[in-house]
């Protein structure tokens, strides 16, 4: 081997390494949604549109989709070490000898003979809900805003056509909750006004209050998801022959994909940097307000991260200090599930360059105070909040009211990823590399996923090109 090939076989060697903990670490974790964009993208090929995603089909193939993922990287991961026979050691990818086929004649039924067992009879709906909820906590599928917000839904159910057994519901009654829920308010989920209302009270409100907006067809995809689910659950143990539910309501999207979520814009991003957190304000406590106090903290640092990377929220939120690492002289962002980190994706696990501009306002100057302080999170003042305990869900809310507080109500924090996305494709930079730095699945085979084609070195060239024309940030740089 070339010696100017070494350094670079042994960091493939490592990331490969990276691969495979992480997938191990998302099959020991039952994440199986990691695999869920690559699922959906094999169904849609394969011409499968009745899969809701809710379907113990559906996480089994997820799961076989992780532990293929996960046995790829380690046939990956032998090879760079030299062995090129090395075998699949997972059970369901080692072909077996097709078994003997022995043909058994049954003996025929005696008709006179009554059956001895009768039919069971089915459980009411919220006796199999608890039990429902109970094996999906622990299996570990459900985190904790999953179960608060289906628990919801499926009172909204019981309450709008009873608690009968759930071999009880037909279709037709499906059919009537549905177009019920389609007239609820958009707002029941946070209207302190609405809550604990039934499913009727919320539409009657809709209808009494001409300028409330009813639900969005994606709210109401997400009940029946929910609820088949449910549902599915209660077939497989035997109390029901057939899912109601399935093919009840096809949720179409009426906006192209880029038009579902607003980026923001330079001129909206100057309104924004020429805010009080990033030019002074009054105190920790009035960040909105106008001051010359200035705190390069949390609130000072996601926004312009996001803006410069395109990372998640959550993935930004939860950096420790050790996850700002430098490679031939690159400083970059080691995104992986360590320290307990909730990871969208196995896709999400990546190396992304810090932007130039980061570079010039001073935030590798921030990352190592902290590290001279020796704490351990890069933001230490965040603390994990919300059902799922995520160090993103009290800076999303903080940063969502200020947006308020300073005049730009109309975007939001995930409006920053956006924005890098859409400024990196008018830099005409390849996709491969967009998904690499952003952490979404390619689209295509896994080769995708192992390939480790672009090293950091082009990763910084590409995402140094992601720029703002007209935006200005001299008055945040030393």
């Amino acid at each position: 081997m070339p010696q100017n090939d070494s350094g670079a076989t042994e960091r493939e060697t490592e990331m490969a390494e990276e691969d495979r903990q992480a997938t191990r670490s998302m099959l020991a974790d039952n994440h199986w949604l990691a695999a869920s964009e690559i699922v959906d993208r094999l169904l849609a090929d394969a011409g499968i549109n009745f899969w809701n995603g809710e379907e113990p089909e559906y996480r089994e193939l997820c799961r076989l989709v992780l532990r293929a993922s996960t046995q790829a990287a380690e046939i990956h991961l032998a090879r760079l070490k030299g062995d090129y026979a090395a075998p699949p050691t997972d059970p369901a990818f080692i072909e077996k000898p097709a078994p003997a086929i022995v043909r058994v004649i049954a003996p025929a039924p005696n008709p006179a003979s009554p059956s001895a067992t009768p039919a069971p009879v089915a459980p009411l709906f919220t006796a199999a809900v608890a039990s429902y909820t109970a094996e999906k906590n622990r299996a570990g599928e459900w985190r904790g805003s999953t179960e608060h917000q289906y628990r919801r839904f499926y009172e909204l159910f019981s309450g709008f056509l009873g608690d009968r057994p759930v071999n009880a519901y037909t279709r037709a009654d499906i059919g009537r909750w549905v177009e019920a829920l389609q007239q609820i308010p958009s707002t029941y989920g946070q209207s302190t006004a609405l809550r604990g209302k039934t499913l009727k009270e919320l539409a009657a409100y809709t209808a009494a209050n001409p300028s409330v907006e009813p639900v969005t067809a994606r709210t109401v995809q997400k009940h029946t998801i929910a609820l088949s689910g449910f549902f599915g659950w209660c077939r497989d143990r035997g109390h029901i022959d057939d899912n109601p539910v399935t093919r009840s309501f096809r949720y179409k999207k009426d906006r192209r994909a880029r038009e579902q979520r607003a980026a923001w814009e330079a001129s909206e991003l100057n309104k924004l940097f020429a805010s009080p957190i990033w030019t002074g304000c009054k105190s920790e406590s009035r960040r909105s307000a106008p001051g010359t106090l200035m705190l390069r903290d949390a609130l000072f640092w996601i926004p312009l991260i996001a803006v410069f990377s395109g990372m998640r929220l959550e993935e930004i939120a939860a950096l420790r200090v050790e996850d700002v690492q430098t490679d031939s002289g690159i400083a970059f962002f080691d995104i992986t599930p360590a320290g307990g980190k909730l990871l969208k994706t196995a896709a999400a696990v990546r190396r992304v360059p810090v932007h130039k501009e980061l570079v010039g306002i001073g935030f590798l100057r921030y990352v190592e105070q902290q590290r001279r302080a020796k704490v351990e999170r890069l933001f230490p003042e965040l603390q994990p909040g919300g059902p799922d305990k995520r160090f993103g869900f009290y800076p999303t809310k903080k940063l969502s009211r200020y947006f308020d507080a300073v005049g730009i109500p109309d975007l939001d924090v995930h409006g920053f990823r956006h924005a890098a996305i859409t400024g990196l494709q008018r830099a005409e930079v390849a996709e491969p590399i967009i998904r690499d730095l952003v952490g979404h699945e390619g689209s295509g085979s896994e080769t995708h996923r192992y390939s480790k084609g672009y090293p950091l070195p082009q990763l910084a060239d590409a995402l140094n090109r992601l720029a703002y024309p007209g935006l200005q940030l001299d008055h945040l740089k030393p």
